[in-house]
């Protein structure tokens, strides 16, 4: 099974939210939002290799 993305991604990105309790499944939404307009090359890396590009 593949590691949970947000354990890859820059835990700055989410100052405003409880870490532990976001759910990379049903947070996607939230978890790219921040990615693209916050997030390092890395972070993008990360979340497309999780996700795939079609998500």
């Amino acid at each position: 099974m593949q590691e949970d993305v947000k354990h890859s991604l820059t835990k700055s990105l989410f100052w405003d939210v409880n870490f532990e309790d976001i759910d990379s499944q049903v947070h996607s939404l939230f978890i790219t939002e921040r990615v693209l307009t916050r997030g390092t090359l890395d972070d993008f890396k990360s979340l497309k290799n999780y996700f795939g590009i079609e998500k």
